[in-house]
């Protein structure tokens, strides 16, 4: 009889432990699955922002790798033609 009896206590036990640590790996995976979507949105955030922000940014590294002279030699015949007579810088009418 006692036998028994501790044969159904053990068995009760187990189907408690066994629910418990059911419903705490279910929390678990929920928690984690959770996490997992948060990051995931995160990084593509962050991809969104670099696919936005890269062209800026590699066109004002070009920009500041253009040497000066290039600017003022696109410049020149503009200045030129300032510097030239007005009968010859304009045309005729």
């Amino acid at each position: 009889m006692f036998s028994l009896f501790f044969f159904r206590f053990h068995l009760i036990f187990l189907e408690i432990l066994y629910s418990r640590c059911f419903l705490l790996m279910c929390f678990v995976e929920s928690s984690l699955a959770i996490v997992l979507i948060l990051v995931v949105a995160i990084n593509l955030q962050i991809r969104q922002r670099e696919k936005l922000i890269s062209p800026m940014v590699t066109l004002n590294v070009f920009a500041r790798q253009v040497p000066d002279v290039l600017v003022l030699f696109n410049l020149t015949p503009n200045i030129l033609d300032l510097l030239k007579h007005p009968s010859e810088s304009t045309p005729n009418l």
